[in-house]
């Protein structure tokens, strides 16, 4: 069966005359073609392997040094930690530099910082609805379920609309101004409306009814300037326009505010409140804005005045320029803070003897120890300060997990199917780390030689003592006979790891590991890189040989090409003839039966 093959921009009929697979026979010739290109290829993908080996050996060396430079700091080996007595009252810290003992520690005092408030801000009307000879329920029929600070209209419908909630009276004599709050709950369909009046003869008489502006968050100003008012009343309206939909007044008050201006200055900083105003959030955010070390809040309708930082040396100072912010608000009062905290240090016993400070966290009682202060109780306590080996076991367990780990897969690589199965250079590597591992060290002058001295070495004590050997050159660690060490004599165990001759196991693995990775002329890195300028001239050749099967292709097909149209040629010629021998014997008497 004939088969026509299309290749991209060439048509390629296969086999039309001699009936041939041309197609697969040039494939076939074409295989032959590709094997030293298969060759070249396959060793690439080799040395690709052998060079992500290497690369990865390279990380893992990296890694290793990374564990080098705790055990090169003094402060590893003489670490000191400090043991609070009761932690309730405080916790301390100790540096390398802190002194192996007891302390009497008795917390008198804490550190504060200074809060002034204003005064002048206080609730009218709060609470009034407390009954219900307090509301007037002429225009409903509803259920009023009241308590502290809240009233809550519904539960009973049917009822008409709107309904109506009106306070007891209210003094508010010597007051001009007031800001009014609620916080309201209005569901789709409803709608709550706010109303006061005011009395100008102690309650006999009441003008109208005004309406408040709906408050926001910052509450609605009302001015009782020049109104002569002696007492107030509120009024709610909720309305809905379905029976069956609650509609809630929550949490509403009236405040006694102070309409306030002028320049003042906290701790040296200006502020200006150029228009007078009664809202306490203008002055908070123009005091925060300042940046004078303080920050203010709004507390129960006062306002906080908070230094930033504890301490006597941190009290706010408030000075009045002009006008009458600080003593309109009663923040000032005849040139004194009105204090609702006052700054304060912290003050403690240390064996007896005083010692303050402006924080809690005190850095001036003890050399070397940090004392953080929770609570003043009067009652001695006990600060315990102790060698600590943690730090120093830690970094050393660190160092030896990582050694092991590059050894094993160091091991995994030079082994039997390994990427880097046999390699010389390889194998030079992992016995050099191995050395700088156990050699003895140069330079120590106590009483340890090498790191079997303190516990670590290539096996595990079994049986009599005798040590097991790892064949891949892992190290163990013996944490009892290592603590001890520590616990002995710290800084002979330091002086194996690094020492004033830079003989040191952390020394000199350190300069081995930086000369195989070092950019430039690190071993490792060469390594890699004459591995990837082998790829690079393999995949030059790659290229050529490609171009090169990619013309042979093209040739046979030409070739093959050239045959067919031969045979058809003869095909065609023999066709020719032999109708022409069919002609003659057709015309030959001899040939007629």
């Amino acid at each position: 069966m004939k088969r026509k093959v299309i290749r991209v921009a060439t048509l390629y009929i296969s086999g039309l005359a001699s009936g041939l697979d041309t197609e697969a026979i040039i494939k076939q010739l074409m295989e032959i073609e590709r094997v030293p290109l298969n060759k070249i290829q396959q060793r690439k993908s080799l040395l690709q392997t052998q060079k992500n080996a290497w690369h990865d050996i390279y990380t893992r060396l990296i890694n290793l040094q990374g564990k080098l430079s705790s055990l090169r700091l003094s402060s590893t080996f003489t670490a000191r930690k400090a043991i609070s007595s009761n932690e309730s009252t405080f916790t301390a810290t100790a540096s390398a530099g802190a002194a192996v003992g007891s302390y009497r520690i008795q917390v008198n005092k804490l550190a504060q910082a200074e809060v002034v408030k204003s005064n002048l801000q206080g609730s009218i009307l709060e609470d009034t609805f407390i009954g219900p000879t307090n509301i007037d329920l002429t225009q409903t029929t509803a259920y009023v379920d009241y308590s502290q600070g809240k009233v809550k209209l519904g539960s009973a419908a049917p009822y008409t609309s709107p309904q109506v909630l009106v306070s007891q009276p209210k003094s508010v004599s010597g007051i001009s101004y007031l800001r009014f709050y609620a916080n309201e709950y209005k569901p789709t369909g409803t709608d709550i409306k706010y109303y006061y009046a005011i009395s100008t003869d102690g309650g006999s008489t009441w003008g109208a009814w005004i309406e408040i502006p709906a408050p926001g968050s910052n509450g609605t100003e009302i001015d009782l300037t020049g109104t002569g008012a002696t007492h107030i009343k509120f009024k709610a309206e909720l309305s809905t326009i379905d029976s069956n939909i609650t509609p809630e007044l929550l949490d509403y008050r009236f405040v006694e505010a102070r309409k306030v201006s002028g320049t003042f200055r906290i701790n040296g900083r200006e502020i200006t409140i150029s228009t007078p105003t009664t809202e306490l959030t203008v002055i908070r955010d123009a005091i925060n804005n300042a940046m004078a070390g303080v920050t203010a809040s709004i507390v129960n309708d006062q306002l906080l005045v908070a230094s930033n930082n504890t301490g006597v040396a941190a009290a706010i100072k408030l000075e009045e320029v002009s006008g009458n912010v600080l003593t309109g608000l009663g923040l000032l009062n005849n040139g004194v803070n009105n204090d609702l905290q006052v700054a304060q240090d912290a003050e403690i016993l240390v064996n007896g003897l005083l010692v303050k400070s402006p924080t809690n966290t005190v850095t001036n009682a003890i050399s070397g120890v940090t004392l953080n202060l929770l609570k003043a109780t009067g009652v001695e306590e006990t600060l315990t300060v102790s060698q600590d080996t943690k730090p120093a076991m830690d970094a050393i367990q660190a160092l030896v997990d990582q050694y092991n780990s590059v050894m094993d897969f160091i091991s995994t690589k030079l082994g039997k199917g390994g990427d880097l199965e046999g390699d010389p250079a390889l194998a030079r590597l992992q016995q050099m780390l191995w050395l700088r591992m156990t050699e003895q060290v140069e330079g120590t002058t106590g009483k340890y030689r090498s790191l079997w001295d303190i516990g670590i070495s290539t096996g595990a004590p079994v049986g009599s003592g005798a040590l097991t050997f790892d064949r891949s050159g892992k190290l163990t660690v013996d944490m009892a006979k290592l603590t001890a060490a520590l616990e002995d004599d710290p800084d002979a165990v330091k002086a194996l790891f690094e020492n004033t001759l830079d003989k040191g196991i952390a020394e000199k693995l350190d300069a081995y590991i930086t000369s195989l990775i070092r950019s430039g002329d690190g071993i490792l890195t060469a390594k890699e890189q004459t591995l990837q300028k082998i790829m690079d001239d393999l995949d030059d050749q790659i290229a050529r040989l490609e171009e090169r099967l990619q013309a042979k292709e093209e040739q046979l097909k030409k070739q093959f090409a050239a045959m067919e149209k031969a045979l058809a040629l003869l095909q065609s010629q023999g066709a020719w003839l032999s109708a022409q021998i069919m002609g003659l014997m057709a015309y030959n008497p001899a040939t007629r039966k």
